[in-house]
């Protein structure tokens, strides 16, 4: 056993609190960071790369590093290059619910055989997108960043 005196037992004391308080408090942020992050998910597969979006009766589609809709749409590139980036950083939070008449949106993702379906409602100034049967509310984004108003 060791032996130390009174003053070092209250040294050795004051330590190991600290430690303790130090342990809780970041295992605590660790926690907390873990639970918004499994709230709030972006909702396309992260660093995926887009090749065609599909409206039904419009397509934009990637050619080469630029972008052109089918048929004609009055966009330029930067401005379907703007719908892209908001459909790759689009983030939400699972909510749940139901749509009713959504606008439907086919994404073709590279090394996917099969696009992934998203539907997209309006909800004042969000956006509510369904994908594989779980809704997600997107906040403070307009249906125009992610459909073409020639489309709507």
């Amino acid at each position: 056993m060791i032996r130390l005196s009174r003053r070092g037992w209250n040294n050795v004391l004051i330590f190991a609190t600290l430690f303790m308080i130090l342990l809780f408090s970041t295992s605590n942020r660790m926690l907390l960071q873990n639970a918004e992050q499994s709230q709030s998910q972006l909702l396309l597969p992260e660093s995926s790369e887009i090749m065609a979006i599909d409206y039904g009766t419009h397509k934009i589609e990637r050619i080469g590093r630029g972008w052109r809709a089918v048929p004609g749409l009055n966009l330029n590139e930067s401005q379907l290059n703007n719908i892209n980036i908001h459909w790759q950083q689009a983030i939400g939070q699972p909510i749940d619910g139901q749509l009713s008449q959504p606008y439907i949106v086919t994404i073709w993702l590279a090394g996917q055989e099969q696009g992934a379906v998203y539907k997209v409602l309006p909800q004042g100034e969000d956006l509510l997108v369904q994908h594989q049967q779980q809704i997600y509310l997107v906040k403070h984004q307009s249906l125009s960043s992610f459909i073409p108003l020639e489309i709507q």
